[in-house]
């Protein structure tokens, strides 16, 4: 069987956003599975017309091409084309191969509100770009692509209501996690409380909430992986809070050329997410698989407050990390979330969920 990967960014070439991990954790995924898997991703500064993960071939068809079409999408010959995150990548290949199987996976679905909300926090240069960006997404191409989509996944469970109202899908979405590998055995937390924050550093994240709670808890350590779009605004946050002696500041950290993220997730005791909104990060899967509690100002899937602390207001982030701490709570909190994800997010079980699906929509 032939799977192609359709993404608007694949990580590893430059991009720092979880979308473009978890579309290479499934391509990967799928390629260990003996799967004959194939990428078709946006084309960047940092990615060129052809390239490759490993065995993985990966295809970036330029900017243009989404917008007007091109021969280049008859080259992802395949069985099935699945989207991580519809985008005019799925009405195009929906359009060249229409015979094909066609999967949609929707990961963050923007509406009006939402989109406000990103371009309320956009740089400058995004606001510029912000017609481009969201016609790439969020076409009526798009959505007439996701409307007929053989099937629709959803990677959270909250967001089915959602995707139903803002797509109308001919088929019932359906849930199926994102592929995260777990570790091994069981981690090694660190002797002192160790808080976590993995994510861009990006205004509509909220970096600056978790900075002033490490400024107010210089018994804690605190961790930062990670880096802002705006090198303007990353760089004022390492000004104003490079010198807090209980902050240490990675910067990004490549997932699949170091262990880094791994070895910080293994001594932390909780993970952090300040955003003002989030589908659900990647970040608070793999932070549940090293059994860390969760202290986020968002609840997707009650993530945050099933497995640690949700903080409904910014100022509750306080209250949140002096409940964790307070009686080693995040212990039974990282238990709990880690028996969830397990269940639900392990690579093999998805993977081969994916598998089924796929076999399924070819026999029908």
């Amino acid at each position: 069987m032939r799977v192609c990967i359709v993404c608007g960014q694949i990580a590893g070439f430059g991009r720092i956003g979880g979308f473009g991990t978890m579309a290479r954790k499934i391509a990967e995924g799928l390629d260990r599975a003996g799967v004959d898997v194939s990428v078709c991703v946006l084309r960047t500064a940092e990615l060129r017309a052809r390239q490759a993960i490993g065995d993985i071939p990966v295809i970036a068809p330029h900017p243009l091409a989404f917008f007007a079409g091109s021969r280049i999408f008859s080259e992802f010959k395949a069985d099935v084309y699945h989207s991580q995150e519809p985008t005019l990548g799925t009405y195009q290949l929906r359009k060249t191969f229409p015979g094909a199987v066609h999967v949609v996976t929707s990961i963050d679905p923007r509406d009006d509100a939402d989109w406000s909300e990103e371009f309320r926090r956009f740089s400058l240069k995004k606001k510029l770009l912000y017609p481009v960006i969201r016609g790439f997404e969020d076409a009526g191409r798009v959505h007439e692509a996701v409307r007929i989509a053989d099937q629709v996944i959803c990677q959270t469970k909250f967001i089915i209501p959602k995707v139903k109202q803002m797509y109308r899908p001919q088929t019932e979405p359906m849930f199926i996690g994102s592929a995260t590998t777990f570790p091994n055995g069981l981690p090694r937390k660190a002797s002192k409380p160790t808080v976590c924050f993995l994510a861009r550093l990006d205004k509509r994240k909220r970096p600056e909430l978790f900075f002033e709670l490490a400024k107010a808890n210089p018994h804690v350590d605190f961790i930062v992986i990670g880096k802002a779009h705006d090198a303007a605004w990353d760089g004022e946050l390492r000004e104003r809070y490079g010198n807090l002696g209980n902050l240490e500041m990675l910067g990004y950290v490549n997932p699949f050329q170091s262990n880094k993220i791994n070895e910080v997730l293994e001594k932390s005791w909780i993970l952090v997410n300040t955003a003002s909104r989030e589908g659900l990060p990647a970040a608070f899967v793999e932070a549940a698989s090293y059994r860390c509690a969760i202290l986020a100002t968002v609840n997707p899937d009650d993530f945050a407050s099933e497995f640690g602390y949700f903080a409904e207001e910014p100022k509750a982030l306080a209250d949140g990390l002096d409940y964790l701490l307070s009686g080693d709570r995040w212990r039974a909190c990282g238990e709990k979330g880690y028996a969830y994800v397990h269940e639900n997010f392990e690579e093999s079980h998805v993977v081969q969920k994916h598998l089924d699906l796929y076999e399924s929509l070819r026999r029908s």
